[in-house]
């Protein structure tokens, strides 16, 4: 279906009929209801002209019963097969009818609020009112296509904005996390740095309290010796005061005797 799809944009018509009805047959083969309706739908346009427009139109309408039976009524590619239907109907000159399933269908996609919907059907009935000649109500319907295009344009504008500021501030988290984490271990290797500076600092306190106590304990040593040889000085100038006291008594009664 996509290679059919593929041809049939690239105006290759013939191609895009033959891949569809190959489709179609594998989809009947194999009870495949959802290619069976895509690809009815697909040969239904394709095959569109003045001698088979009827032949298109109950092929899409075939389709479109299958997808109600898989319960997708109203979905977009629903709504498109309908619009298919009734540009073919108004193909055809059954302008009255053709504009009665565009009218439905455009009613529904507001109703759903299905956008595209919306946009397709409006694009068949400006394009119908203005082959018409019914100029006014064509413009009522571009004005209204206008309206919605624009507001897609804004909200595509919003959801890109938004897109942007969601990966901003992700990428803000993401940078504030990576701030965060250097600057923790900034902070970690900051404090380590300190703790090594302060057990320099503490063991240089604590060499230099070690070698204030023992210049303290060598200065009283010094001092106790000192005091020591100080008295020990005292103790002999008094005996040699004694000693010379001594001889000198001797030595007088030595000469008394003597005379």
């Amino acid at each position: 279906l996509n290679m059919a799809a593929l041809y049939r944009e690239l105006g290759q018509r013939d191609k895009a009929l033959e891949l569809s009805r190959e489709n179609l047959a594998f989809a009947r083969a194999h009870n495949l209801p959802r290619i069976q309706a895509s690809a009815l739908a697909f040969v239904g346009k394709d095959i569109a002209g003045p001698a088979t427009y009827d032949s298109s139109i109950a092929m899409v309408r075939a389709a479109n019963h299958i997808w109600d039976s898989l319960g997708f009524t109203g979905a977009e590619f629903y709504n498109f097969n309908v619009v298919s239907i009734g540009e073919m109907y108004v193909n055809s000159g059954r302008v009255k009818q053709g504009l009665e399933v565009l009218r439905d269908v455009y009613q529904d996609a507001r109703r759903t609020k299905s956008i595209h919907s919306h946009q397709h059907a409006l694009n068949a009935l400006i394009a119908v009112y203005t082959r018409l000649k019914d100029f006014k109500t064509a413009n009522q319907y571009l004005v209204e296509l206008i309206r919605i295009k624009d507001s897609l344009q804004s909200q595509v504008y919003n959801e890109d904005q938004a897109r942007l500021e969601f990966r901003y501030a992700l990428g803000k988290a993401s940078r504030d996390k990576e701030m965060v984490a250097r600057e923790n271990d900034s902070n970690k290797a900051l404090i380590k740095q300190k703790n090594k500076t302060l057990v320099v600092v503490a063991t240089a306190v604590l060499l230099l309290m070690i070698g204030i106590g023992i210049v303290i304990l060598l200065y009283r040593q010094k001092a106790a010796v000192a005091k020591e040889l100080e008295s020990s000085n005292t103790t002999i100038a008094q005996q040699k005061e004694e000693l010379e006291a001594t001889l000198e008594k001797n030595s007088k009664m030595q000469r008394h005797l003597l005379s």
